[in-house]
């Protein structure tokens, strides 16, 4: 027995630096294994089942609708996958406040005492107003926790920069108030906002009466941006009536367009709004279409966005369910809807994707052609209803995650 194991092991380590030699790497190990079965005649791929998640979007600071949850589902129809819809990895981009974001999380206790000890402990290293801004972001939200319970019961406690600093709980009062505390330490051109937000609770039915948010804007190189630190800590979930939030890093809040927030976060003064033209009123804002931060995360134009919006109440966008894999539009129709027979270019950069494909109405699949990291299909849509863009990539080699959803309409 024990000849056959010692036998086994040198088969597989010299099976390994044979793999090693001829360019298996464990970022590839599965193209590379598929092909190698495929060129004797063995192709895996024949029997791989479809896996899917549920047909739910979430907003990422509210989290009322259903998770963004992978659900496996076995499709008995589907095509062979060919050797060229599956993805060799590509690094991912560089962060560019990798430094930054490190220190920051390794912030001693000790430099946490006051807020000037704080600021002067966030700004080493950090240059540029900009890497300064990040700094106090990621500090922000990993350290003060939302304070749900204070939020359920309506009864808050001081949200006072330096009490937030030593409670390390708020809510978007103690988040803005300290955040901008630490900006103006530091030297930041920075304010404070109040307003209107379409996040948690938040009903189509019941209108905004009265500022439900607060958040801050910083002057980035001669421009006004929007930094909101309490979405970019974790999302809130409605259970049995109650908040229940969680803490989860959202990189999307730091640094962002006024184009893109004025669809969520509507300033309390138009002076702070930083987009022309103005919103005139509470019902105008209320009126814009609800847009997830996905759209604009992959790259979808923001000031065109809200320029069709104001001039078109009708009109809709793709919605999009929450996730963390890096993707970039090359190509994809800006509106929702697509019409049957009409054809259609789709090109996205997932550079850490293994599949990409779309899934109509009848469950029918339509795999992406895929060459380093680029992902294409021309598509013409043939079901009316639903159609689905799914993603697989590398953290779960099994199952796919709805990334985006558009409507397929028979004429226009």
């Amino acid at each position: 027995m024990k000849k056959f194991f010692f036998n086994s092991l040198l088969i597989l380590v010299g099976l390994g630096i044979w793999g090693y030699i001829n360019g298996m790497r464990p970022d590839n190990y599965e193209v590379f294994l598929s092909n190698l079965l495929k060129k004797y005649g063995i192709d895996i791929r024949k029997t791989e089942s479809k896996k899917k998640p549920s047909k739910s979007t979430t907003p990422p600071q509210d989290e009322d609708r259903d998770d963004n949850k992978r659900e496996d589902i076995r499709d008995e129809n589907q095509e062979i996958v060919e050797e060229n819809t599956v993805n060799v990895l590509q690094p991912l981009p560089r962060n560019p406040f990798e430094a930054i974001d490190r220190r920051a999380r390794q912030c001693p206790k000790k430099a946490q005492a006051t807020i000037e000890a704080l600021a002067n402990y966030l700004q080493q290293n950090a240059e540029t107003d900009l890497e300064k801004a990040r700094a106090i972001y990621v500090w922000i939200t990993q350290n003060i926790n939302y304070d749900d319970e204070e939020y359920n019961s309506g009864d808050y406690s001081d949200m006072g920069a330096e009490s937030v600093l030593v409670r390390k709980k708020a809510v978007c009062e103690g988040f803005s108030n300290l955040y901008f505390a630490l900006g103006k330490a530091i030297g930041l051109n920075i304010e404070k906002v109040s307003g209107y937000a379409k996040g948690y609770g938040r009903s189509v039915e019941t209108p905004l009466k009265k500022p439900n948010h607060a958040w801050n804007i910083i002057k980035i190189q001669g421009n006004w941006r929007v930094f909101d630190a309490t979405w970019g800590g974790g999302s809130g979930k409605n259970v049995k009536g109650k908040l229940v939030s969680s803490k989860k890093f959202d990189d999307y809040w730091f640094n962002v367009d006024p184009y893109e927030s004025i669809f969520t976060h509507l300033p309390e003064y138009g002076k702070h709004a930083f987009v022309e033209p103005l919103l005139t009123s509470l019902n105008q804002f209320e009126q814009l279409p609800a847009i997830d931060q996905g759209y604009f995360k992959i790259g979808f134009d923001a000031r065109e966005t809200f320029r069709i919006a104001l001039s078109d109440r009708n009109a809709k966008f793709p919605k999009f369910c929450s996730f963390d894999t890096y993707i970039k539009k090359r190509s994809a129709p800006k509106y929702e809807t697509l019409f049957i027979n009409e054809t259609y270019t789709f090109s996205f950069y997932i550079p850490r994707g293994l599949k990409a494909a779309f899934v109509d109405e009848k469950d029918n699949w339509t795999h992406f052609h895929a060459d380093k990291g680029q992902f294409t299909a021309t598509y013409t849509p043939n079901t009316e209803g639903a159609l689905r863009f799914y993603v697989q990539d590398e953290t779960d080699s099994d199952s796919y995650t709805t990334v985006m959803q558009y409507k397929v309409k028979n004429e226009k």
